[in-house]
């Protein structure tokens, strides 16, 4: 009798840890698109912010008292400074959540809707070129973790370029 109920509790043990990893990686791609829409939103505000103060220092030159204008550099390249800083620390957690998210999705490959899914989603995104050329070698959310920090690095250097060649010009 007691081989019987071992035998009965093991299968619902394995479905209970299946559906609580089903359950912890739908929690963590919720961080992670949580987590990338507040840094957007942030990344945002600072680069209007940068911008509007860019502007400023623009028609702070032409006018002819610009004794703001050294001070408005300063706090125009603080905010660079910060909008790369964000983009750092935020680049970091972005790649310990998609670890998190690889680990769990390594150990739901045993689960037969995980490899019925996966068969399916693979089809599908096949079918599109983009998927095939971008995505094929990493998938999306690595193309997100990794490629949003450094298109905003880049963007954040530019904007921080544009800055010195309006303070530094005549």
């Amino acid at each position: 009798m007691s081989r019987r109920k071992t035998a009965d509790v093991k299968p619902q043990a394995e479905s209970d840890d299946t559906d609580r990893l089903w359950n912890f990686f739908m929690h963590e791609d919720d961080l992670l698109a949580s987590r990338v829409s507040v840094f957007l939103l942030a990344q945002s505000i600072l680069i209007a912010v940068a911008a509007s103060l860019i502007n400023t220092i623009v028609g702070l030159s032409h006018s002819p008292q610009s004794a703001l204008r050294p001070e408005m550099f300063g706090l125009t390249m603080a905010i660079i400074l910060a909008g790369l800083g964000l983009v750092l620390i935020f680049w970091y957690v972005f790649i310990l959540n998609f670890d998190n998210i690889g680990i769990t999705i390594a150990q739901l490959k045993a689960d037969p809707l995980h490899v019925r899914l996966a068969h399916e989603q693979a089809e599908k995104r096949n079918s599109h070129w983009y998927f095939r050329l971008v995505f094929q070698k990493k998938g999306m959310n690595w193309v997100i973790v990794n490629g949003l920090p450094v298109g905003l690095i880049f963007l954040w250097l530019a904007i921080g370029a544009s800055l010195l060649a309006v303070f530094l010009s005549p």
